[in-house]
């Protein structure tokens, strides 16, 4: 069957047949909790506390992990580590599955008539009633499509969370060419590769193979597919820190990496005062769509390089800990 047959099958599920990737064993569907918003069911994978790493006591620091295109909660909670790594840094940590594994990162509306944003709402609500999550100490993380989406979550301040991480995405155009920054302050992490063809560095819109395929597939779920473009991440960087109150102009390190990765760049944003919130992003020189230290997915021709030895989980876990509150434990391995 050719590509384009496959394109116009007439499925709301419909996912690529390249990008169900084999796994060996991530969490599977059974696992799923279940949850009804707005007359329609959603699932999410919750990560268990352990012997090794049990449940602490009190109100927990709630993670929510957004996946990308074509993938799912447990995937993400699998191929970052977070699934093992949060709960054992005592997050209650959950991975909420976009229906047909495609997200409303427009903000749009989709043609289902489901509602990404209101099941995102509710389930914080759920966690805070059921699991004893702390609405005040609430992080959202998110890759690819998953942190455009947190993006506007934050942006819009439908989940009130205290601090954020965008892995290899940005924000749509439309998104933000008609919701300005709502929120004041939200200490927010980046990760973007210089080579990623499906976040284009200047921004634009998604290249290459798996480009055509996000397109045609985001016209099949969203009411106005248009606006699909993304921002460059440095310009997104610079919008949120004049919000956050910092300095125009960054600070920049290099981050020590192993021989084979891409060269990592550390851009610090710093407050101008005491009120003010940081916005640190690491640009990967050469870098390619997916999470650092993850799964290489994909051949370098359709994705890029994934780094295999730059452990962004550490760095999202640090950052969520320090802007929550919470102390380091002994170790997140």
């Amino acid at each position: 069957m050719s590509l384009s047959a496959k394109l116009s099958l007439p499925k709301l599920n419909f996912v690529p047949s390249y990008l169900r990737v084999k796994q060996d064993r991530p969490p599977t569907y059974k696992d799923r909790e279940r949850l009804l918003v707005g007359g329609h069911e959603h699932t999410y994978w919750q990560a268990p506390f352990t012997d090794e790493a049990p449940r602490p006591d009190g109100p927990l620091p709630l993670l929510i992990g957004l996946h990308g295109f074509g993938s799912t909660g447990s995937r993400l909670g699998w191929w970052s580590g977070l699934g093992t790594r949060a709960p054992a840094a005592g997050f209650l940590a959950v991975f909420p599955d976009a229906t047909g594994q495609v997200w409303d990162d427009h903000g749009t509306g989709r043609l289902d008539g489901r509602d990404d944003y209101q099941f995102l709402a509710a389930l914080v609500d759920h966690l805070v009633e059921t699991e004893n999550a702390d609405p005040e100490r609430i992080f959202i993380t998110g890759v690819s499509t998953g942190a455009t989406v947190t993006e506007r979550l934050i942006r819009t301040g439908i989940v009130h969370a205290r601090a954020a991480a965008l892995v290899c995405g940005t924000a749509r155009s439309a998104s933000r060419d008609v919701t300005a920054i709502a929120v004041e302050r939200m200490p927010l992490l980046m990760f973007a590769g210089t080579r990623d063809p499906m976040v284009p560095y200047a921004g634009g819109d998604p290249t290459g193979v798996l480009g055509r395929v996000a397109l045609h597939t985001v016209a099949k779920f969203l009411i106005d597919p248009s606006g699909h473009d993304s921002v460059g991440p440095e310009r997104l960087a610079a919008e949120w820190a004049a919000v956050n109150g910092c300095h125009p102009i960054p600070e920049i390190d290099d981050v020590e990496t192993d021989p084979g990765d891409p060269l990592v760049r550390r851009m610090s944003w710093l407050p101008a005062d005491p009120a003010g919130a940081p916005v640190i992003y690491y640009r990967m020189d050469g870098g390619g769509h997916g999470w650092p230290s993850g799964k290489q997915y994909l051949p370098i021709k359709l994705i890029g390089m994934i780094p295999q030895h730059f452990d962004a989980t550490a760095i999202v876990l640090d950052f969520a800990r320090e802007h929550l509150g919470i102390p380091a434990p002994a170790s997140t391995d």
